[in-house]
């Protein structure tokens, strides 16, 4: 289901009782199951909206349509309402999911090396696990053992008040920093 989606509806003239039922239960179903992938992710908050819009639309026909007797259906009666969404788990296991994503994006955004130039990194703080190696770069309010105090191009142009330095992967840049020892 990574790679792939299943996607059910139903597309039929349905009495409102019949109409509420189905749309809490697929809902409910919907924000369970329906996050298990790429595009999955991503495309199942557009389902949600989708039966919230039908759902909309069945306030058009709440009490107008009902049951032709002449007609045989597979139910003897309309379907039971059922609990509202909102006392169902669909919903809270989807807010928890999507704020434990968010979560875990705003952490990985505050760890490592952040974007751009070399030059923007001057003024950021480093952390280390074992007081040699550098871990990533946080702000300078939370625990750290160093700061970068300049960018340049060569270890040769660091400036005094630097006692280590921190070469780019590409090899372009050179961090100056000053340990805390």
């Amino acid at each position: 289901m990574l790679f792939r989606r299943t996607i059910r509806w139903v597309d039929s003239p349905l009495c409102y009782e019949c109409g509420v039922s189905l749309f809490r239960s697929l809902t409910n179903r919907t924000l369970y199951t329906g996050w298990w992938g790429f595009i999955s992710f991503f495309a199942n908050p557009i389902f949600v909206a989708g039966n919230l819009h039908a759902r909309w639309r069945l306030r058009e026909v709440r009490g107008e349509i009902r049951r032709d007797p002449n007609v045989v259906t597979p139910l003897p009666r309309p379907m039971a309402l059922g609990r509202p969404l909102h006392r169902r788990s669909g919903p809270y296991f989807a807010a928890a999911l999507v704020s434990a994503v968010l979560v875990l994006g705003a952490t990985q955004n505050g760890s490592g090396s952040p974007g751009g130039s070399p030059q923007q990194l001057v003024g950021q703080c480093v952390t280390s696990p074992d007081g040699s190696t550098v871990s990533g770069f946080v702000s300078c309010s939370q625990p750290h053992f160093a700061m970068v105090v300049a960018a340049v191009s060569s270890a040769a142009g660091c400036p005094a008040n630097s006692n280590e330095t921190l070469t780019s992967q590409d090899g372009t840049s050179v961090l100056c920093i000053n340990t805390y020892q």
